[in-house]
């Protein structure tokens, strides 16, 4: 771990959204466009529903976005920069998002498919949680699979 604190995953305020879009710009090849992407975290910024994780000169190293109501809940994005990646981001932003919901609920996630190999490591991730793939749905805006994993929380 290179820094004190990194891996504090806190709620995401209005003032992450520049480095969050850095973000949205470096995942854009492997994720596909995403218009107004802008307003979406404002959306969840204000809602409470955006998690980051921050260095030490306030630049987002991931971030994760939750949505739905119980018993249906969604992890709606989530990404981490490549270059902060394998430091164990992922797993504290899936860990935050999926805190405090009440049982028994759902949570779903739409990720790569097998196919993708950028996607192994999310998909990996997702499993590691207990999410179990379900259905293939259409490929995303960039041309790749994709696949909706479960997780059912009693």
């Amino acid at each position: 771990m290179g820094h004190a604190g990194q891996m504090d995953v806190v709620k995401a305020r209005s003032s992450d959204v520049a480095s969050w879009m850095e973000l949205v710009a470096e995942v854009e090849p492997l994720f596909g466009p995403m218009p107004a992407f802008t307003e979406v975290i404002q959306k969840h910024v204000h809602r409470g529903s955006a998690f980051v994780v921050r260095d030490d000169h306030n630049n987002v190293l991931g971030a994760v976005l939750r949505g739905g109501q119980p018993p249906q809940i969604q992890i709606r994005w989530l990404a981490v920069r490549s270059a902060a990646r394998r430091s164990g981001i992922g797993r504290a932003l899936i860990a935050a998002a999926l805190r405090d919901l009440p049982t028994p609920c759902r949570v779903d996630v739409v990720t790569f498919g097998a196919d993708t190999p950028a996607g192994a490591a999310a998909r990996g991730l997702y499993m590691a949680f207990g999410f179990h793939p379900k259905e293939h749905l259409p490929t995303g805006p960039e041309g790749g699979s994709r696949q909706r994993f479960q997780l059912d929380r009693e």
